[in-house]
């Protein structure tokens, strides 16, 4: 490291005229000379450590905000969706203001497209008055919910404690018993929780329950419920960073390398940090997301955000080798694409040979090879480690047997029009699964899992017999 005197010396020492000595000066005038200017260049290298001391700082500083304020560094889902050091390579700065309320500013500041997510940051300061509106830092749920909650909890909980079934054993009553008594300390654990939940900010874009969409794409709307994530990070009291991400399919912008995502209706309202409300049900503790009960600020604006593709750094393998079969089931990997960030995998499911009926009648043997349900995935790495993976259902589409074809709802077992339930057909369902580049190497192993339904009437995965085997060496 510089040591700093010996600068302050080498700075002078190169500094100083070399005839100081000539008969012109005499001694003292010359030692005098030489203090004042050593003096001087002292303060000049003072005042230059101190700039560089303050501009390093600054640096440090500036890169602590951004790493801990300008990277969505966030899990989604179970943990599969994470950005690397290289989403500061594909951020566009945009730096427009969306939004405003009384003194409440918002802005969109950029966007991210890396092939398969597109990230919206937005930068959000709030008003006084709007903050407290919103009730922004209070408390999530009340002193008076929470107790009731634990009243009508604790009450079912007594009840099956209480209730003596003589169809079982009497150990089999014991482990009942047992079993509901760890429920009630479970859900104590979960209502302490609560009483230290505290409102934060949240932005609904699209927001119309009256017209459910997730975005439009070049103007035509899209829902895709599974396919959006939002992070709120507090910089202070009243200034926010809010990061929304949506996935956005193939078959949604087809061919094109530029696409226009359109948004409206654009709220401010409230939410809970985490999701802690609990839902009363009998076979345990269920959690649903934030509550629908909270003021919002509407803030009578619209945007759109111009997204180019880059196709530079993304590589596409195609997968035609093997299909994956249980029952009617059959799936299909059409691609793998490897982002910068991450490995996409678009899997198409067929469920071929539904018989006529069969819709109706679906729950009267809810473990009937006619009855897949929902379709997950578990993703192994090389060293057979299950990692974090993301599911994303794009489109369902039911055909009928005599050519006619309508889009069901993500996840839905049922058809749109109930009077043709009766049609038998084919169901079609197209899946994205998302790793992390960073948890694994170069190989994938991907079981698909239905739903079934266990002798407690509880709904579970189940691992198919079979497999997909992806090496992309």
């Amino acid at each position: 490291m510089l040591n700093k005197e010996n600068f302050i010396k080498s700075v002078y020492e190169k500094s100083k005229h070399v005839n100081l000595e000539d008969d012109f000066y005499s001694t003292e005038v010359y030692k005098e000379e030489k203090k004042s200017k050593y003096k001087y260049c002292k303060l000049i290298v003072n005042f230059v450590f101190v700039f560089v001391i303050l501009g390093t700082v600054g640096t440090i500083a500036l890169t602590t905000y951004r790493t801990k304020y300008n990277k969505p560094n966030y899990n989604w889902s179970d943990g599969s969706v994470k950005f690397n050091e290289k989403y500061d390579d594909y951020s566009k700065s945009i730096g427009k203001i969306i939004g405003t309320h009384n003194g409440t500013e918002l802005k969109l500041t950029s966007q991210n497209y890396d092939g398969g997510f597109v990230v919206l940051e937005f930068d959000l300061k709030l008003d006084k008055e709007d903050k407290k509106y919103l009730k922004i830092g209070e408390n999530t749920f009340s002193s008076e919910e929470i107790e009731e909650n634990r009243k009508n909890f604790n009450g079912l909980a007594d009840e099956r404690i209480n209730n003596y079934n003589p169809n079982l054993t009497e150990e089999e009553n014991n482990q009942r018993v047992e079993k509901w008594k760890n429920k009630k300390i479970t859900y104590e654990k979960e209502l302490e929780k609560m009483s230290l939940e505290k409102n934060t900010v949240k932005l609904l874009l699209n927001y119309d329950i009256s017209d459910l969409y997730t975005y439009k794409i070049d103007g035509i709307k899209y829902h895709i419920s599974d396919g959006e994530k939002q992070e709120v990070k507090k910089i202070n009291d009243l200034e926010y960073k809010i990061f929304i991400m949506y996935f956005v399919p193939d078959e949604y912008i087809e061919n094109k390398d530029h696409f226009v995502m359109s948004f409206e209706n654009i709220i401010l309202t409230a939410t809970s940090d985490k999701d802690v409300l609990l839902e009363l049900r009998e076979d345990g503790i269920a959690f649903a997301e934030g509550r629908d009960d909270n003021e919002t600020i509407n803030l009578h604006s619209k945007f759109d955000v111009n997204i180019e593709k880059n196709d530079s750094e993304i590589k596409l393998f195609n997968f035609n080798e093997k299909n994956v079969k249980y029952d009617i089931l059959t799936e299909k990997i059409e691609y793998v694409k490897v982002t910068p960030m991450q490995t996409i995998i678009k899997i198409k499911a067929n469920m071929d040979g539904i018989k006529e009926d069969s819709l109706k009648t679906r729950w009267e043997d809810r473990n009937s090879p006619e009855l897949i349900g929902n379709i997950s995935f578990n993703v192994y790495n090389e060293n057979n480690e299950v990692i974090g993976s993301s599911i994303i259902e794009s489109r369902r589409y039911f055909w009928y047997e005599n050519g006619d074809f309508e889009e069901w709802e993500k996840h839905g077992l049922v058809p749109n029009d109930e009077e043709r339930s009766s049609n038998g057909g084919r169901l079609e369902i197209t899946e994205y699964v998302i790793v992390s580049n960073d948890d694994y190497d170069s190989f994938l192993k991907i079981i698909p899992m239905i739903t079934r339904v266990s002798d407690e009437e509880r709904e579970y995965f189940k691992e198919i017999d079979d497999s997909f085997e992806i090496n992309l060496n």
